[in-house]
């Protein structure tokens, strides 16, 4: 392994007029971590989430890093501190591609099947949401309408609702 670009959300919440976290700030946070030695590049990053009010925006603020900064980070004593390997960034810190094919973009207009009840993507603006990764403890409350997105280093692995 060599460089590796990491990202944190930058705190920006969907349909709220919250600042985010500077690029600079969370970059000193990271150096408070790893050492700043081990930080090579940064930048801002967009991921495409699903964007309900109340759910944070996908602005990440992105730091490419070396293979010993990222043992610190993600063996180290502090732990991860919420910087998470970005999966769709390679070495150079360009969005990552199939062979032979453009930027994977998110259709709009895919149907997804979420459970039993197929739906449009634009169709769950307006719900509540719960995110968590695979693995979480969470409650057994059950809301119909609330759309549960799991996920596991960041990719979507099922949605429910309930």
């Amino acid at each position: 392994m060599s460089d590796v670009w990491v990202c944190k959300p930058d705190g920006t919440i969907q349909c709220q007029a919250n600042p985010p976290v500077a690029l600079d700030e969370a970059r000193k946070a990271l150096a408070e971590i790893i050492g700043d030695k081990n930080i090579l590049d940064q930048k801002k990053h967009w991921a495409t989430v699903i964007a309900p009010c109340g759910a944070p925006t996908g602005a990440l603020n992105a730091f490419r890093i070396t293979k010993e900064g990222y043992e610190i980070l993600s063996s180290g004593v502090v732990g991860p501190q919420g910087f998470e390997k970005c999966p769709d960034l390679n070495e150079e810190g360009a969005v990552r591609t199939s062979v032979g094919s453009k930027a994977a973009q998110p259709d709009p207009q895919r149907a997804l099947s979420a459970g039993s009840q197929p739906v449009l993507i634009r169709e769950l603006i307006g719900r509540p949401v719960r995110c968590y990764r695979l693995g979480d403890i969470i409650t057994e409350d059950y809301i119909e309408n609330r759309v549960n997105i799991v996920h596991v280093d960041n990719v979507i692995v099922d949605i429910w609702f309930g």
